[in-house]
């Protein structure tokens, strides 16, 4: 990631004078501002004070190059969509959910659908489907780890 875009998750979450603060008092030079910038971005993301969707917005910095303000303008306006693991295995249930009782279901007789296991039918989906149904853009799911934590990208 480059300096440039490290400094505006630095700026999103410290203020300016806090940054060189902390740099200072780590005895870091104040001429090695890339090096300062890269160590509070470090800071930052160890202090574990990040929820799920600012992380997201890092993974979508880490696979875009594109700074904080810009990747989070992209998934507040939908053309990314970001799942954890949890959110992802429910956007996908209810994404064969919807698919089910908007297509499946009308083309299934009454007195059958009483025989059919939705849940099972969903979950088998899910297995030969997989989450690239989520990206309408390219089908593909695009896979990013911050602090630890996996975030499943989707270009729409």
């Amino acid at each position: 990631m480059t300096t440039e875009n490290m400094l505006s998750v630095v700026l999103e979450f410290s203020s300016a004078n806090d940054m060189l603060d902390d740099c200072i008092g780590e005895g870091m030079m104040v001429d090695s501002l890339s090096s300062c910038i890269e160590w509070m971005y470090e800071k930052i993301l160890e202090e574990d004070s990040l929820d799920n969707e600012e992380e997201g917005v890092i993974a979508l910095m880490q696979h875009l190059d594109e700074d904080y303000y810009e990747c989070k303008t992209y998934i507040e306006k939908g053309k990314y969509l970001v799942y954890t693991d949890d959110s992802l295995e429910e956007a996908m249930y209810n994404f064969y959910k919807s698919l089910y009782d908007d297509i499946e279901m009308p083309n299934i007789p009454t007195n059958m659908q009483s025989y059919i296991d939705i849940d099972a039918w969903i979950k088998d989906k899910i297995r030969e489907e997989g989450s690239d149904i989520l990206a309408s853009y390219d089908g593909n799911t695009i896979e990013k780890i911050v602090n630890g934590s996996y975030y499943y990208l989707f270009k729409q």
